[in-house]
């Protein structure tokens, strides 16, 4: 949520790191960062616990004004499952906001809901807090990931596998998937999970270079493109220079590893040859070269995700969403293009999972993916009436096979939706970081819809806001880790 710009005075910071850096004081250099990371914590945990006590007001009038009518409805949809039809379901990635949602869509309905999440920094977390979750699990940190989950899976019960995974544990989710399809198999138990097919398909996928050759090898579009792994980029991009491979094109540099800052780096390489050189010399050498790159034609236009819930190449839900690198908003519109190609693919690959693809749509509607997250979108709260918790529920059934349902779906779910979909403290920030105005923050409150909010449930946006973010970044202030953003979306300090 609030960065540097907007609690302190970043420039004066940043100039004075550089100064310390280079006269070779990186250690009080690291200090002064640290220091700086930890008054930004405590100025918005005051922030968030000022603002706890009108907004836990304004909750509770909320609830008692709709509770009753809501309450009936809730209880009414429950009604339509009959004892046969309920399941236990687990699911992964508790902090989450999707995971979150998943568990209400699943829970309203009248199936037992088990959230289970690895780290102890998320023992307090927005998911655990839910009336639709009937068990929270903290996975102990001396079993291996994997075995904790096929643990739950056998104790519990479990039907439904859902792994709503964190980045850093997702193909640890699909070994625990693999497990528990082998012990269902000895123990003759009815099984079904909307994982990744298995792990050589995931590390694909989540390979941008081996998913970008594979699209393109299928005829799928994607832009044009170039991997190195450990060669001298200087002399590899002088040859393309030498070439004409940048001439009347705009091509960057990507670092292939997530976590780098400079993957929003999409400065042109230039097709002079001193600008050229003049490029090699204050932009490239300033680069982490020991880190495998990715030469990208750069797509001029806007930026969309797909996300999607399939089985056995089949889709039973697809969402488009516009995008950006931190999207925090959401919206879901329909884009034949975009809808095409991840059906081909998805039909040729025989995939199974929730899956995203990001998208750039050119300024001719042209679609052409660049790249693959295997893993659920945040954008899939955009389900956020009863209606559409409805039917996502429904799809989910479908694409679990759950043999005892009756109400098999033949078409996917395509969702389009105009009601925007926010996390109100995110917005604050937009609104006094000067991003967004007062008129626009209006509007959202008054025709959007809260991510969190729900007045049959309202426990989890009270803890997200004032108790689970507050408690990450006091974390952060003791263990004096660097950081850069609040991210509500994702509940956690990154």
């Amino acid at each position: 949520m609030w960065t540097s710009t907007e609690l302190t005075s970043s420039s004066y910071y940043n100039a004075l790191d550089s100064l310390l850096s280079n006269l070779g004081l990186q250690k009080l250099s690291r200090s002064l960062k640290v220091l700086r990371c930890q008054l930004k914590a405590i100025i918005c945990i005051l922030l968030l616990l000022l603002s706890s006590i009108p907004s836990a007001l304004i909750c509770a009038i909320f609830w008692l004004i709709k509770s009753q009518d809501r309450d009936q409805d809730f209880a009414n949809y429950e009604k339509q499952s009959t004892p046969s039809e309920k399941k236990t379901v687990l699911i992964t990635g508790a902090p989450l906001t999707k995971s979150l949602h998943l568990a209400r869509t699943m829970g309203q309905a009248g199936h037992r809901v088990i959230v289970a999440d690895k780290d102890w920094k998320h023992s307090v977390n927005v998911s655990r807090f839910s009336t639709y979750v009937t068990k929270f699990v903290t996975l102990p940190n001396n079993v291996p990931y994997d075995d904790a989950l096929v643990q739950i899976w056998e104790e519990e019960n479990v039907d439904f596998f859902l792994p709503v995974s964190h980045i850093h544990l997702a193909v640890d989710d699909i070994k625990a998937k693999i497990k528990m399809q082998a012990r269902a198999a000895e123990l003759n138990r009815p099984f079904s999970d909307l994982a990744i097919n298995n792990l050589e398909v995931i590390e694909e996928l989540d390979d941008k270079d081996r998913f970008l050759q594979k699209s393109q090898d299928m005829g799928l579009p994607v832009p044009d493109f170039k991997t190195f792994f450990g060669q001298d980029l200087s002399v590899e991009l002088g040859a393309l220079r030498s070439e004409g491979k940048f001439n009347g094109k705009h091509y960057f540099l990507k670092p292939l590893e997530l976590s780098r800052e400079e993957r929003l780096d999409m400065t042109r390489i230039p097709s002079d040859k001193a600008q050229f050189e003049a490029y090699v010399e204050q932009h490239l050498m300033k680069k982490d070269l020991s880190v495998p790159y990715l030469l990208n034609e750069f797509i001029k236009g806007e930026e969309y995700a797909a996300n999607i819930i399939c089985k056995d190449g089949k889709i039973y839900m697809f969402q488009v969403c516009p995008s950006s690198p931190i999207q925090t908003n959401y919206v879901s519109v329909e884009h034949k293009g975009i809808q095409d190609w991840v059906t081909t693919f998805v039909k040729a690959t025989n995939l199974s999972g929730l899956v995203c693809f990001d998208f750039l749509v050119d300024n001719d509607d042209n679609a052409y993916c660049i790249e693959c997250n295997p893993r659920l979108h945040s954008a899939i709260v955009s389900f956020e009436s009863q209606a559409k918790m409805n039917q996502l529920h429904q799809s989910l059934l479908s694409a679990l096979n759950d043999k005892e349902t009756t109400s098999q779906m033949n078409e996917s779910i395509n969702l389009i939706n105009h009601t925007e979909v926010y996390w109100i403290f995110q917005e604050l920030e937009k609104l006094f970081s000067g991003e967004s105005s007062l008129k626009r923050f209006l509007h959202l409150v008054q025709h959007g819809q809260d991510a969190v909010w729900r007045v049959d449930d309202p426990l989890p946006f009270l803890v997200l806001n004032f108790v689970q973010i507050p408690w990450l970044l006091l974390v952060a202030t003791i263990k004096g880790t660097l950081w850069s953003k609040v991210n509500f979306c994702l509940g956690q300090v990154l």
